[in-house]
């Protein structure tokens, strides 16, 4: 049961990530900031640092292509549990961000 409920729960996660990256391709191109970029996740300690997942944004014409990959299999429970966490957290933070200048373009729209 608890695997079907975090299965499900996946694809939501998917579906919502999707979501997101469509949206700023569609930002960015909309912005005139459409170009070749990637959004490395990185964990570094003491040996050294690791790029453990990757988002590319590849452009052909005027239309971009993103392309994810990881480098996951070779974590430990805690490092994947850190990866997680972290990108919650920066979840959080860019929604923030995102809200508050969206709330305040509002207010300014108002006056």
């Amino acid at each position: 049961m608890a695997q079907a409920i975090n299965g499900h729960a996946m694809e939501q996660w998917i579906q919502i990530s999707a979501l997101y990256l469509q949206e700023a391709a569609q930002q960015l191109r909309d912005e005139g900031r459409l170009h070749e970029m990637h959004v490395d996740t990185t964990i570094t300690d003491a040996d050294g640092s690791r790029v453990i997942a990757k988002i590319n944004i590849k452009t052909e014409g005027k239309s971009g292509k993103l392309v994810a990959s990881n480098e996951m299999d070779s974590l430990s429970r805690g490092e994947l549990l850190l990866a997680i966490g972290s990108a919650l957290s920066m979840y959080t933070e860019a929604s923030s961000h995102l809200y508050a200048t969206a709330s305040h373009d509002d207010d300014e729209q108002e006056d």
